[in-house]
């Protein structure tokens, strides 16, 4: 299994995470603890957070899919 956003391999005993809305995108365990703040960011109206996480998550995605690509595009518009 392979991280959607970033593209790391699963490792031994590693776990990955599905996306709310998306069967196809799973998530790296860093990944997905940066697209729980960018959630947190949202619910909070912390623009400036916001844009932090966002780049960060664009930092990690070196190699994402085009599923990811399309479910982050819906999930967090850009602003």
């Amino acid at each position: 299994m392979v991280c959607s956003c970033c593209g790391t391999k699963k490792g031994f005993l590693e776990m990955f995470f599905s996306v709310e809305g998306s069967k196809e995108v799973k998530l790296c365990s860093d990944c997905k603890e940066i697209v729980e703040k960018l959630d947190g960011d949202v619910l909070g109206g912390e623009k400036e957070l916001y844009d932090l996480h966002m780049i960060q998550l664009q930092k990690r995605a070196k190699n994402p899919s085009e599923a990811f690509q399309s479910w982050k595009a819906a999930h967090f518009p850009a602003k």
